[in-house]
């Protein structure tokens, strides 16, 4: 059974992405699609909502992909989208305020980025992808990336899971497949052996055993 709990939202609310901090299960972090109204925070576990848009291009932003650090959840990153500034954003105070952290992505990146993750066993690596520019690394919590695009298609890419048990292991779905990494993203191969060779959205991996996704 379900229960709405959309007090505090723009109604109607139209909510795109959703997480959950790992230490504190009220707090729950929501972002908006087209026209939903930016970013939103609940600290009683969603009984009632709060605009946390500080920082943020324009409060009509869409918010395309969402994840939390989960060794200090207070630190979130969001993939925006705005008429104003798309791009990545980063707060360090569990969104009371964000700032933009877009050193080394292309222009072609910032405009759509779609998809994050981050490295379970050291956080300061963080995964994004966009539609158009291939997948990015940063090594440093988001103050710098680099394109790690070797045996990628460099097209649009959909999801992003790192292996809890080996985190220099990485998997990507394209939408030319699901590719893998086996040294933290220098270099890519496909492992679309069994797939139907057809776009592919998102992907999840066991937490428990790391190789099954």
């Amino acid at each position: 059974s379900w229960t709405s709990i959309n007090s505090g939202f723009p109604q109607p609310p139209n909510i795109g992405v959703m997480a959950v901090d790992p230490l504190n299960p009220s707090a729950i972090y929501a972002g908006s699609a087209n026209g939903g109204g930016g970013m939103f925070k609940s600290i009683d576990g969603g009984q009632s909502w709060k605009a946390i848009n500080n920082g943020l291009p324009d409060p009509g932003s869409v918010i395309n992909a969402l994840v939390i650090d989960p060794i200090n959840p207070s630190t979130l990153y969001a993939n925006v989208e705005s008429v104003v500034a798309s791009g990545m954003y980063k707060s360090t105070n569990g969104g009371q305020s964000w700032t933009a952290i877009n050193a080394g992505f292309s222009a072609n990146a910032t405009s759509l980025l779609c998809a994050l993750a981050i490295d379970p066993t050291n956080t300061s690596n963080v995964y994004a992808g966009s539609v158009d520019g291939g997948l990015y690394k940063s090594i440093n919590g988001g103050q710098s990336w680099a394109a790690i695009n070797s045996g990628l298609p460099g097209s649009f890419v959909n999801s992003i899971v790192v292996n809890p048990t080996n985190s220099s292991t990485i998997y990507v779905s394209f939408n030319g497949g699901v590719f893998k990494s086996t040294n933290g993203g220098q270099t890519w191969g496909t492992i679309n052996n069994g797939l139907p060779g057809m776009a592919l959205g998102g992907l999840a991996i066991d937490r428990a055993s790391g190789p099954t996704i």
